[in-house]
């Protein structure tokens, strides 16, 4: 629907041409485009307009909170010129922080209803707890980020929370609650009331909050004990009206007209009101209640609202449809409800008016380029059709689509976490992709926000996780256990600095030179106790020497020893007591070493693990068939799992079949292997002086890592191994063509990685692309990163070496995706060959989002 997408659009576009991630001032009423409300800032930046901008656009939300964050100590002033304790934020908010609809004056407010002199919107205090609501809700975007909750939304949280402790009365109704007097709802024409319903519940979500955000922290403040009591024993109350009688009686009401809900506020009499209150307590509140009484509301106050003949406000009558989609059941009424919206646009460029100009009892359009109005029609599409939410259990969408012959939906930079996503909605299926960020997210699909089902990874855009239209939550490692899911093994990469406490294991603060490195004749399988490290060390010493001076301790450069072992080739007690020794020859010989360590590649010492097919040979097992890849999917008929691969080392080898990465025995094998050198690593740097940190000039995880690309598989390969099973003589040798474009990554020959697709839970039908082949090997190098790192490795020395290099085809894109070699805090370490590094733009994209670089193959 382009008339549609138009509206959409255009209301983004009004929202973010008046904020900016930069200059964190807020967003006001009229924003740039008019001078609505004096550009003040008010209880929209949490209710109507922050949550489109939270989902949509994350550094400018970041820059929404900032101006809150920034005015706290303002709003403890207000409370405590006031007399409560806490934060008690303002009504108009500008520069200062303080109160401006009182002009400058701060005067104390009673509780008796009364409103102060020149002060009488501050009894709006709903606004404190939709400031700090919207701090809950950074973050659940967030994903639990600990650095956020600590040090920008728990000190919001948490003084909010203390000024409605110190605010709250006990009410006067038989059930002695607390609740809170005096108040102004968002239905402002009601004027002052007692025991508005949404503030009540507004302010009870926040104590809430708090108390879970102190838990979170390890916090108990003082307050925490009154959080609690008042948050669970605020006043929302229910009661039963006739639901086409404008007064509260029922009595000669008919049976089936008598209705229970949440009155507006304390001595409700069901008139015609301006905004519905209570359609906030389902949304954005999500306050808990049965489908009956929720119904029941919605229905009871869209009649006594947001109707063409009240007023034709579009604020808080935006939360009505939403409501009704999340009810589920109520596509027509959600549909009238959007409705409303559109007569708050005027053409040709939809500009939003705050009140509908057709209505003849307001004879004008109110104030123009109404952002609250536009916010509230973007959630509508944002929250309400894509049905998306933040929980503690991570980003969840129950998707449908829109009305009016919309065919497709599509939320571009979903922010989730660190990143974005993409989602497509259509009538049948809903679309997803990580379009952004580097932390793993994972998907479980079923009842929104339910702990059952398997979570499987989110394909990085362009590749699509395809599921039918039914709710699904997205979450990172961390919210899947709390849920109790079971992870995929590659759940997890190395630990993000902002999480991982301070330890001389993980970081390296002191300053490192640049290597230079030299490799000798040792080979990927060589394994032995025997070698004299100490002479392969003075041996390239020696050389160098001959050829010039050699660097000192402090220069710039260092030159250091490159030592390549496959570490599945090896048994454990050699590999301990081969790294042993070489760092020990380091330390001798002051001569740097760097070590490769690939458990991919070379593994033909262990048919234990890839001889599925020859009874004859040492280890056979018919279900080692699946620590091999396949050439084609493994449930479809005439697919094969691999008897042979090829390399070509300056000629061509043949090699054991080809890895699947992800095989779950494989993985196994390798993480063994691998924990127990990095203990050795890491035993060593924490025991070495920091002077002898630069002896250990780097790690490098994989050697060409991939999937096609070091091993390959000729066509029909299997039927070229079993017609000539002991000489290569008739092998083909045109070899890969890695000259020709990567997409699908065969590079001229049979595809392969089909194996470790199904194993990582990737996909099991379809085709392999280049994206799904750089997401594989991504989640196998941060698998590895996981190992070497919990085991001691300090992640300043890590590096991954992702299989590919910098040759481009004729159409001029790299054969290589880099971006599966920078993990997070990690070094990305490249194969160079021919073309200058620095001429391909998406190499230097990429690296300068990783910790360094490194070309760890060089070739002219």
């Amino acid at each position: 629907n382009p008339h549609l997408a138009a509206q959409i659009n255009s209301s983004w576009f009004y929202m973010l041409s008046s904020v900016r991630a930069d200059w964190p001032w807020g967003i006001s009423e009229g924003g740039i485009g008019s001078e609505a409300y004096n550009g003040m800032v008010f209880w929209s930046d949490g209710v109507m307009d922050g949550p489109v901008v939270a989902a949509l656009n994350a550094p400018i939300s970041d820059s929404l909170l900032a101006y809150r964050l920034a005015r706290l100590p303002a709003a403890q002033s207000i409370a405590a010129l006031n007399g409560f304790r806490g934060a008690y934020w303002p009504w108009q908010s500008a520069v200062t922080g303080f109160e401006r609809s009182c002009g400058n004056v701060s005067i104390a407010l009673n509780q008796s209803g009364k409103p102060p002199s020149g002060c009488y919107w501050m009894h709006e205090i709903h606004v404190s707890a939709d400031v700090a609501l919207s701090f809950r809700l950074g973050y659940y975007r967030k994903a639990l980020n600990k650095t956020f909750l600590r040090e920008a939304a728990y000190p919001v949280v948490s003084a909010t929370a203390d000024f409605y402790a110190s605010r709250a009365t006990v009410s006067s109704d038989p059930s002695k609650n607390w609740t809170l007097l005096g108040v102004i709802g968002p239905d402002e024409h009601s004027y002052i009331v007692d025991s508005n319903t949404y503030t009540n519940a507004a302010a009870a979500a926040t104590m809430a909050f708090a108390a879970t955000a102190a838990a979170a922290l390890g916090e108990s403040p003082a307050s925490l004990p009154e959080w609690r009591d008042k948050a669970g024993r605020m006043l929302i109350p229910t009661a039963r009206y006739c639901k086409n009688w404008p007064n509260a009686s029922v009595t000669g009401c008919p049976t089936e007209e008598v209705v229970t809900i949440h009155p507006q506020y304390a001595g409700y009499h069901g008139q015609d009101i301006n905004q519905a209150d209570v359609a906030l307590l389902q949304w954005p509140l999500h306050l808990p209640m049965s489908p009956e009484i929720a119904a029941a509301d919605l229905d009871y106050y869209a009649v006594r609202s947001s109707g063409r003949d009240t007023k034709g406000f579009f604020t808080g009558d935006s939360s009505v449809s939403i409501a009704y989609l999340f009810l589920g059941g109520h596509r027509n009424e959600a549909e009238q409800q959007l409705g409303l919206a559109f007569h708050h646009m005027l053409g040709p460029f939809n500009i939003w008016s705050e009140t509908d100009p057709t209505v003849a009892a307001n004879n004008s359009t109110g104030n123009l380029n109404f952002l609250t109005g536009a916010g509230g029609f973007l959630e509508n599409i944002v929250f309400g059709y894509g049905g998306v939410q933040y929980t503690p259990e991570g980003l969840s969408l129950s998707p449908s689509l829109p009305p009016y012959n919309v065919t497709s939906l599509t939320l571009r930079g979903l922010n989730f976490a660190d990143g974005a996503l993409r989602a497509v909605i259509n009538a049948s299926h809903l679309c997803l992709a990580q379009t952004a960020g580097t932390t793993p997210l994972y998907l479980t699909q079923g009842v929104s926000g339910a702990s059952g089902g398997l979570a499987s990874p989110v394909p990085r855009w362009p590749a699509v996780a395809t599921l039918p239209l039914r709710p699904v939550t997205i979450s990172t490692a961390q919210q899947v256990r709390l849920r109790n899911v079971p992870l995929p093994s590659f759940d997890t990469v190395s630990p993000s600095r902002a999480s991982r406490a301070p330890s001389a294991l993980l970081e390296s603060p002191e300053p490192r030179p640049k290597y230079l490195l030299f490799s000798p004749n040792n080979s990927p399988g060589d394994c032995s106790n025997t070698t004299d490290w100490v002479a392969v060390l003075e041996g390239v010493r020696s050389t160098l020497a001959a050829a010039g001076p050699l660097p000192k301790d402090g220069d710039e450069w260092a030159f250091g020893v490159h030592l390549l072992f496959n570490i599945l080739n090896c048994d454990e007690h050699t590999l301990v007591t081969m790294t042993t020794q070489i760092l020990k020859a380091a330390e001798k010989t002051g001569m740097p070493v760097f070590l490769g360590w690939d458990p991919q590649v070379w593994w033909d010492h262990r048919p234990d693990l890839w001889n599925w097919f020859d009874p004859t040979l040492p280890g056979y097992d018919p279900a080692n068939r699946d620590n091999v890849e396949w050439d084609g999917w493994p449930s479809n008929p005439g697919s094969e799992p691999l008897k042979i691969s090829w390399l070509n080392w300056g000629r061509q080898l043949r090699m054991a079949p080809a890895q699947n990465i992800h095989a779950p025995r494989v993985v196994a094998a390798t993480h063994r292997a691998l924990r127990a050198v990095s203990r050795v690593v890491g035993a060593w740097w924490g025991g070495a002086s920091v002077s002898d940190h630069r002896l250990l000039a780097g790690i490098k995880l994989g050697c060409e890592a991939g999937i096609g690309w070091q091993t390959w598989y000729y066509p029909s390969g299997n039927k070229i191994y079993e017609a000539h099973p002991n000489t290569s003589k008739f092998d083909p040798t045109f070899g890969p063509n890695h000259t020709a474009p990567p997409d699908p990554p065969t590079w001229g020959l049979a595809q392969i990685g089909f194996g470790a697709a199904v194993a990582a839970g990737l996909k099991r039908t379809g085709g392999l692309d280049n994206v799904d082949v750089q997401m594989l090997t991504r989640w196998y190098l941060g698998n590895l990163t996981r190992v070497a790192v919990g085991a001691g490795v300090p992640s300043s020395v890590l590096f991954t070496h992702y299989g590919g290099t910098l040759v481009t085809h004729p159409g001029g894109t790299p054969t290589m995706p880099y971006d599966a070699g920078a993990l997070p805090e990690l070094g990305l370490g490249i194969s160079v060959y021919l073309t200058p590094v620095g001429s391909v733009p998406s190499f230097r994209a990429v690296a300068g989002r990783a910790e360094g670089w490194g070309a760890v193959e060089f070739g002219l």
